[in-house]
């Protein structure tokens, strides 16, 4: 009988665990839809200064956000990939 009421009392902690676990993942999609929309804007040559507007976000804050995605993106290729 102990495990039925331990397995009651974890549901409850289960559903809490997933709706962090959406709630962070609907940020992490919603944040890489932004950084594609920034990009798209900064390819079609809007200044980043109506692009901070548009989103909401200071000049400056917008120009961290794209140094930021800039630093974790691998630019070059690898110097393997020239060799074949």
């Amino acid at each position: 009988m102990s495990e039925t009421s331990a397995e009651a009392e974890s549901q409850p902690k289960r559903a809490k665990l997933d709706r962090s676990r959406r709630r962070r993942l609907k940020a992490r999609q919603a944040e890489a839809a932004r950084n594609v929309k920034l990009f798209n804007l900064l390819k079609a040559g809007v200044p980043i200064a109506e692009i901070a507007l548009q989103e909401g976000l200071s000049v400056r804050r917008a120009r961290e956000i794209v140094q930021e995605i800039l630093a974790r993106r691998e630019v070059d290729p690898p110097a393997g990939f020239v060799q074949l």
